[in-house]
């Protein structure tokens, strides 16, 4: 009911078409910059040394088929985390901001080139914290917590890609025994 009232209220609005189109403007700029990007390290030898984006351990939902309530499985292709408003996210790794808008289904989003086709993105965001082409360091606020294209409360939503195609970010972590 308060996706479909979401929804109705959309519909009415005359601001919509103009920030979806303002929002397709910045997506396409952002993919030209997607392939520009090299970094002095090789990103791949990165693994099991990544900081997780909050601080919390584990994630609510984890990467892999997650089923729902309702006899259906979802294919989660990244780490969700349940987190209170405006707490801070942090870029797993250093890298170029390549996307840093809104984005249809997961709100406010950063989208982090680390070069060598990996990519990390950060959506629901209440407030972005970078702007497009600026460099963000391992660790660096990204952004804060929120509940922007988010129908279930305040959360992260984070994805490790690898050519457009997203990867357990698990191994990526770093580990402590």
């Amino acid at each position: 009911a308060a996706r479909a009232e979401r929804l109705k209220g959309a519909k009415e609005d005359p601001n919509v078409e103009r920030e979806i189109h303002e929002a397709d403007e910045a997506l396409y700029r952002s993919l030209s910059h997607l392939l520009k990007y090299d970094t002095e390290r090789d990103f791949h030898r990165l693994k099991g040394t990544l900081i997780p984006p909050v601080n919390r351990k584990t994630p609510s939902y984890g990467y892999g088929p997650r089923k729902t309530g309702h006899k259906v499985t979802v294919r989660h292709t990244g780490y969700t985390y349940f987190v209170p408003v405006d707490t801070e996210v942090r870029a797993v790794g250093q890298g170029l901001v390549v996307y840093a808008h809104r984005f249809e289904g997961f709100g406010n989003m950063v989208i982090v080139d680390h070069g060598g086709g990996y990519h990390t993105v950060y959506a629901h965001l209440n407030h972005i914290d970078v702007t497009l082409n600026s460099r963000v360091n391992k660790g660096g606020v990204v952004g804060r917590s929120g509940d922007s294209g988010s129908l279930d409360g305040a959360k992260v939503y984070f994805e490790l890609r690898h050519n457009g195609r997203a990867i357990d970010p698990g191994p990526w972590f770093l580990r402590r025994e």
